[in-house]
């Protein structure tokens, strides 16, 4: 089985992107340490950094998923783009809790139901070479979340189905894989095939 380097420490998304690339063979590994990598001015640069970080102390392929968030109706100068966890009023990375708090307030500002969408930029490195595609994700936000918060990715509960209308959330794990895989499970396992081929 090949082996693959999540740029990240963020379990929840190890468990997505294991789901989709562990039928293909290749097994999804954390880093032991994480490294501190400087954010650049776009959602393609940050996982380009984050990838070459941990490619740079590792004899692994690094693979490494970075997103942006917009959201219709709210001015340029106020979009979270690529600093969603980066919330005013909390120094650092806001917890789950701190972000679902003030992404409700801002969709309730904005209106019940909101249109936005997630900006995902995917980057392998294996061998000197670099692997990279973009992937836009449509989704509808609500201001009141559903009762289920999924630790690592708060957002999710304030994300509807596109097909059930239910919370993201809430959504059985066979339910919520499958979706992820539809929507950036495709872009990821197409930049590791070209990578590892």
């Amino acid at each position: 089985m090949k082996r693959v380097l999540l740029g990240t420490m963020n379990r929840a998304k190890l468990e997505s992107v294991s789901a989709v690339l562990t039928p293909l063979g290749i097994a999804v590994e954390m880093p032991r340490v994480p490294l501190e990598v400087a954010e650049g001015d776009s959602v393609q640069e940050n996982a380009r950094r984050k990838a070459r970080a941990y490619a740079k102390f590792s004899r692994l392929p690094v693979l490494a998923i970075d997103n942006a968030l917009y959201l219709e109706g709210l001015p340029d100068a106020e979009q979270p783009g690529t600093h969603v966890r980066r919330i005013p009023g909390v120094a650092g990375r806001a917890s789950d809790e701190a972000m679902l708090a003030y992404y409700r307030a801002l969709l309730r500002r904005l209106g019940e139901r909101v249109r936005g969408y997630w900006v995902f930029a995917i980057c392998l490195v294996a061998g000197g070479r670099e692997f990279e595609t973009l992937t836009r994700v449509p989704r509808e936000f609500v201001s009141t979340p559903g009762a289920t918060l999924l630790p690592g990715y708060p957002l999710e509960s304030l994300q509807l189905d596109p097909r059930s209308g239910m919370y993201v959330s809430e959504l059985p794990l066979a339910a919520r894989e499958a979706l992820w895989r539809e929507l950036v499970g495709e872009a990821v396992q197409s930049v590791v095939a070209r990578a590892l081929r």
